[in-house]
């Protein structure tokens, strides 16, 4: 196992033994979507002679969702709360020959689908709730049009990649608003190999986050 996944991992459990030993505990549902921020650059794809082949542009990242379980543990005012979110978006390229008039700005597709994993310190004032924390990222299946595409194109994830989320929350009875934002330390398509080359767009990506949850 990846030395930060088993790193986050540890590090989630052993403070929801610690936790759940001293404070109270809550066990609820998340969902909602998020919209990712990105000042992209292009990719120029070069072969093994490092002849140009082909840009491929970012033309636009989708709205993502997700859901899945969050977990609670108050100690007066302080919690601590990891989620476990599955997380699905979609992805368009614009792609162009460089070589030929074969084809010009065709649009590709890439689907993904990933463990997204909070582990958020927050303070609580009555319904009103600030909070921030690392966040893994753990990529589970993907689907791209680039594959079909070209053979030359291969998808090469990173075990995890890791960010941070900051924000602000509501609770109501037992309903739970939240509000954030998340950065990243990754470049946005460091997955991407052509010819055996790793490319990415040059940008770390953002995220603006919206859920809705139901503690049981």
């Amino acid at each position: 196992m990846h030395q930060s996944k088993a790193l986050l991992f540890v590090l989630t459990f052993l403070l929801i033994f610690t936790a759940s030993s001293y404070g109270q505990v809550n066990i609820g549902i998340r969902a909602g979507l998020a919209t990712t921020q990105l000042d992209a650059s292009e990719i120029i794809v070069r072969d093994s002679e490092e002849v140009d082949q082909l840009v491929l542009r970012l033309k636009e990242i989708n709205y993502g969702i997700h859901i899945g379980l969050m977990f609670r543990f108050q100690i007066n005012n302080f919690y601590i709360q990891p989620e476990f979110l599955y997380n699905s978006h979609s992805v368009e390229y614009e792609m162009e020959d460089l070589l030929g008039p074969e084809f010009a700005d065709l649009v590709l597709t890439e689907r993904f689908q990933n463990l997204d994993i909070p582990l958020l310190f927050g303070l609580k004032f009555g319904f009103f709730r600030i909070n921030a924390g690392p966040v893994g990222h753990i990529q589970l299946s993907s689907a791209s049009d680039l594959v079909d595409f070209s053979d030359d194109y291969k998808q090469r994830f990173k075990d995890m990649t890791l960010g941070y989320q900051a924000g602000l929350g509501f609770d109501i009875w037992n309903i739970h608003l939240d509000f954030r934002y998340e950065g990243n330390f990754s470049k946005y398509g460091n997955h991407i190999e052509f010819f055996g080359n790793r490319y990415d767009f040059s940008d770390s990506p953002s995220r603006l986050i919206g859920s809705i949850g139901f503690v049981f």
